[in-house]
């Protein structure tokens, strides 16, 4: 399991969290309560004398209230798409589904059954919990995978058959739909309440270098915690501009954290790019300030930052600045 794999798994298992992106996903409702959720078992099982079968999934959560399950939640992060993610999905929750129906059979081990039910285990009046799995993709393409097992099967249409034909067939067999969440092609972030909102929306921006990076800096992502930042860090493969967070914090009295933003990086970069080119091809000092000069302001209406700290991400020598100084104060 890779670094992102195991940091998506870690920060969607907060309870708040898990909650919160089933929340979205059911359109806003506050159907799941944080409060409610327990930790469920990631790890299926299904053994018996002829073979055995283990499944793993990457978050699962039970609905508890007054002591009783009432549903099974269970959260899949894919990165590319599964094009039998429709069948995994159905094995996984009948897993689900068979521990309940062994949980019972325990139960009602030495109670007086009839029939059937001395049989199985299985009482009439016994209800198994409701198991949902939604799959949270991070990939780049929309998802273009199958979300229904008919999509997934072969009915023969425009083949002629004798008899009953495939397509008829179709009607005798159950169809089975899973949720999918495509980050990329998502329309309203707004359903989600905690901080997830703006993971997706960053996220959506990354390969925005300037979105990204004014996003970024905004009041909106001022106060990301620790833990996000970290989180946007592995998902972009990418760190801050340390420098320039330190001096953002520094300035607003903040404590230093740990930060991220591969897209602010890449745009510092560009601007010390574009100065080192425009210089180069003019071949004299006035070609590269006036390269320079394009990056210093560049950085500082895109990102906000003051001539000082575009100048610390530039990396111009103190001996320098005060000729850009005053250039800067020019219209």
């Amino acid at each position: 399991m890779g670094r992102r794999d195991r940091k998506k798994k870690s920060y969607f298992d907060d309870a708040s969290r898990f909650a919160d992106i089933f929340n979205g996903y059911f359109g806003g409702n506050p159907f799941l309560d944080a409060g409610q959720l327990e930790e469920a078992d990631t790890v299926l099982v299904k053994a018996d004398e002829e073979a055995f079968l283990e499944r793993i999934t990457d978050c699962a959560k039970k609905q508890l209230k007054n002591g009783s399950i009432l549903a099974v939640y269970m959260m899949e992060n894919q990165l590319s798409i599964d094009y039998s993610m429709v069948v995994r999905i159905m094995l996984e929750e009948s897993m689900a589904y068979d521990r309940q129906v062994k949980r019972i059979r325990k139960q009602n081990c030495g109670d007086a059954l009839m029939n059937g039910e001395f049989l199985y285990g299985v009482k009439k009046e016994d209800r198994l919990s409701p198991v949902v799995t939604l799959v949270v993709y991070w990939g780049d393409e929309p998802w273009n995978g199958a979300r229904s097992l008919h999509e997934l099967l072969d009915f023969g249409e425009g083949r002629q058959e004798k008899g009953l034909s495939l397509c008829e067939l179709k009607k005798y067999i159950p169809d089975y739909r899973i949720n999918v969440l495509d980050v990329n092609t998502w329309k309203d972030f707004s359903v989600f309440q905690t901080e997830i909102r703006k993971v997706f929306e960053l996220y959506t921006r990354r390969n925005d270098k300037k979105s990204f990076a004014a996003y970024a800096a905004s009041e909106e992502c001022k106060d990301l915690d620790a833990e996000t930042q970290e989180l946007i860090c592995v998902l972009t493969g990418s760190r801050l501009l340390q420098r320039i967070q330190r001096e953002k914090r520094k300035k607003e009295g903040m404590k230093e954290e740990r930060g991220m933003w591969k897209a602010i990086e890449e745009l510092y970069e560009d601007g010390r790019k574009e100065g080192r080119e425009e210089g180069r091809e003019e071949g004299m000092k006035e070609g590269r300030q006036e390269g320079q000069t394009s990056a210093l302001r560049n950085l500082m209406k895109t990102m906000h930052l003051t001539a000082e700290q575009a100048m610390d991400a530039l990396l111009i020598p103190e001996t320098m600045r005060a000729e850009y100084r005053a250039t800067l104060k020019q219209p």
